[in-house]
């Protein structure tokens, strides 16, 4: 009787892991708090962009960037806004509020003096700036207003409206502190923030020597320090850029 000689055994494929151009750099202790009395706006996520390069024209793109994710993701403003700060002007951890637009006071961008909030809007109107009045009307008919501030209490933003002068960017920013908030919800956030974290890195790539992004998480926590979640997991990066790798 003829013998069967065994089939070789084929050798067992082990795919390498993923590696994405966006990378979660482990051990941050960032964090913002969300007041109890934050419930006209109470969607919120955050994020830090480290280590960035900006030259002039980058930086310009950047800020094109966020426009167009305002015009379209977010529909003007409507469903959600982004605000970006530089992150070692200004000291953490954070809190997200609601307060009376009179006890509100900070330099906003693209000025010198520092105004209330109801002073910025008579400005603003005086001024007949089409843009901001429309962000304005967004917030204006509420009683409390939605303030981001810094552990000093120094305003950071006031979303959907303006960023304050305090934290701005510019090209010798290093480390980016993103926001995004929504009076609608989560998703619109998450949409948004994604959004500028994939163009974001694909500008990095273009503009440098770099092969990719490193974020930092921000936890965002209730009033009593509970952890609702962190942003971004490596859920949202996968999400993001999963489809690069296939």
């Amino acid at each position: 009787m003829k013998r069967i000689a065994p089939k070789p055994m084929k050798e067992e494929v082990v795919k390498a892991p993923k590696v994405y151009r966006i990378k979660i750099n482990p051990g941050s202790d960032h964090s913002v708090r969300i007041a109890s009395n934050q419930t006209f706006r109470p969607h919120f996520l955050m994020v830090v962009l480290k280590d960035v390069v900006l030259s002039e024209q980058s930086f310009k793109e950047f800020i094109d960037m966020q426009t167009d994710i305002h015009q379209d993701i977010c529909k003007k403003r409507t469903l959600a806004a982004l605000g970006t700060h530089d992150l070692d002007r200004i000291t953490g951890p954070f809190s997200y509020e609601a307060v009376a637009p009179s006890q509100i006071k900070f330099v906003p961008l693209k000025q010198e003096t520092s105004y209330t909030g109801l002073e910025l809007a008579g400005m603003f109107e005086k001024a007949n700036d089409a843009t901001m009045i429309k962000y304005l009307q967004l917030i204006k008919k509420e009683p409390l207003w939605p303030v981001l501030y810094d552990e000093t209490k120094e305003v950071l933003s006031l979303p959907p409206v303006i960023n304050s002068k305090y934290s701005q960017i510019s090209t010798d920013t290093k480390n980016i502190l993103v926001e995004c908030s929504s009076s609608i919800s989560m998703e619109h956030c998450k949409e948004a923030m994604n959004a500028l974290l994939d163009r974001f890195c694909k500008l990095m790539i273009e503009n440098s020597t770099s092969d990719g992004l490193v974020v930092e998480q921000v936890k965002v926590t209730s009033e009593n320090g509970h952890v609702r979640f962190r942003y971004p997991t490596n859920d949202d990066i996968e999400s993001i850029c999963g489809k690069d790798d296939e």
